[in-house]
């Protein structure tokens, strides 16, 4: 088959008895080949993962003469930095094993197939990448707002006006993506300190009781929310 590529015109010899290539008579191989992977996040792009091992199915791999070899090679979060991984050498089955501090977001593999003898090449049929999500720990709250017409401003005075501010806030909050939330907690140490976190509400209960001083009737929202972390 003849094709064009750029100003140049070239060919590639088509099989005329096989649909499997390297089962052609007279076909022969290049001495060496690239392939290179697309990201592995494993479906979550956003979570740090510790990797483990690579495990590869082929045929026709060998180290002794003619070898027929595939160096593995691999990157980490795109950080353009090809790592070593080893060499295959056997077939039909072969486990190669990241070092114990191989951790990322995502991973990319670089194949560079070998062959000394020029009428066979190395096949990869399968391969399976294992590893570890490592999970973030997020903060869970649970708290209560009390809404009510007899709550007082910071300055003491009561705002009967409060409670519909307040128990439509709250509802706008749980509607929300995220909200920023200030909270006044001890550290390790024992020590006061000021966080932030971006919570997400995950439910709210709206329940009526009855204040302790006036016996007035007002509403307590019981919040059930997680941290969510922005990338």
């Amino acid at each position: 088959m003849w094709f064009a590529t750029g100003t140049s015109v070239k060919y590639l010899i088509i099989p005329d008895k096989y649909a499997d290539i390297t089962k052609a008579t007279g076909y022969t191989f290049w001495a060496s080949g690239i392939v290179i992977t697309g990201n592995y996040h494993f479906g979550f792009v956003d979570q740090v993962k510790a990797f483990a091992s690579l495990t590869v199915i082929s045929s026709n791999l060998q180290a002794g003469a003619p070898a027929r070899t595939v160096a593995v090679e691999f990157q980490d979060d795109d950080d353009g930095v090809w790592t070593s991984l080893g060499t295959l050498n056997t077939s039909p089955i072969q486990t190669l094993y990241f070092p114990a501090d191989t951790t990322g977001k995502k991973l990319k593999l670089r194949f560079t197939l070998a062959t000394a003898d020029s009428t066979l090449t190395p096949v990869i049929k399968a391969y399976a990448l294992h590893g570890l999500v490592a999970w973030q720990r997020k903060k869970q709250f649970r708290f209560v707002v009390r809404v009510g017409s007899n709550l007082r401003t910071i300055h003491g005075k009561v705002d009967e006006t409060l409670e519909q501010v307040l128990a439509g806030y709250l509802k706008y909050f749980g509607d929300q993506a995220y909200i920023t939330m200030y909270v006044s907690e001890e550290t390790t140490a024992g020590a006061k300190a000021e966080s932030t976190y971006y919570i997400r509400f995950l439910d709210m209960q709206e329940q009526w009781a009855y204040d302790e001083v006036g016996k007035r009737p007002e509403r307590h929202f019981s919040v059930n929310a997680v941290e969510v972390r922005l990338s």
